[in-house]
């Protein structure tokens, strides 16, 4: 899948959640985005634990960048 695909696949995605979230405080909708992250982030299983636990980290990290990246572009106004 090329990266325009991805990009606008997961946009699509996230308009087809945004009116579950819609509504609801922000402390709600906080705490249901950090659980589907967590089970995103435990979903990458290896048989090494010390290994997993590296790739649960570097994921966290990943995905802070990302997420900031996201924030300052909303921020913007270049959505």
């Amino acid at each position: 899948m090329t990266a325009r695909r991805f990009s606008a696949r997961a946009d699509e995605l996230m308009l087809r959640i945004q009116p579950l979230l819609a509504g609801h405080g922000p402390e709600l909708q906080g705490a249901v985005i950090a659980d589907l992250c967590a089970i995103w982030i435990a979903g990458h299983r290896c048989s090494d634990p010390a290994q997993e636990r590296q790739i649960y980290e570097e994921l966290l990290a990943l995905h802070k960048e990302h997420v900031r990246e996201l924030v300052q572009m909303y921020v913007e106004g270049r959505s």
